[in-house]
């Protein structure tokens, strides 16, 4: 099976718009299309950008998308 590993921003983009290419890559590895790599630190990035307040409160993101 490939191994993939994305940059943050093809998560963060995946969360803030459901319909775009990003989101498409993403429900991809949920069909189990290919293994995704990740690290703790990249997680921990995801969760920062994500967790910023400029980007929750225009976006209007809960915990439970973060």
């Amino acid at each position: 099976m490939r191994r993939v590993v994305f940059d943050t921003n093809v998560f963060v983009s995946s969360v803030l718009v459901k319909k775009g290419l990003p989101a498409q890559v993403v429900q991809a590895w949920r069909d189990r299309r290919y293994l995704l790599v990740v690290s703790p630190p990249l997680i921990a990035e995801i969760r920062r950008t994500l967790d910023y307040p400029r980007i929750r409160t225009k976006y209007h993101l809960t915990d439970g998308d973060v």
